[in-house]
């Protein structure tokens, strides 16, 4: 459910089962991805944060949030309840 222990929070975006003449999901996650960048600023994809020590962040880690995005899924991370709340808040 984490993303390696530093978020408890995550939102998948659905690669199937968009009605046809909808936006792709790949938009959809970029439009995601740029809210959470503009709200909480600069992050790096989740991989990147393995191997660092807890507390120490390069200045585009964010302690709020990140995301992965491959060719099995687009997923963002959100640290916590202040986080989920929020989002849930713009984009429920």
């Amino acid at each position: 459910m984490s993303g390696n222990d530093r978020f408890k929070f995550y939102v998948d975006i659905k690669l199937a089962g968009f009605p046809p003449g909808s936006p792709r999901p790949i938009n959809k996650f970029f439009e995601l991805r740029t809210w959470c960048w503009e709200t909480w600023g600069p992050s790096r994809e989740v991989d990147q944060y393995h191997g660092k020590k807890e507390g120490w962040y390069d200045a585009d880690q964010s302690v709020h949030w990140s995301w992965i995005n491959d060719q099995h899924k687009f997923r963002l991370y959100l640290a916590g309840e202040n986080e989920a709340a929020l989002f849930m808040l713009k984009w429920s």
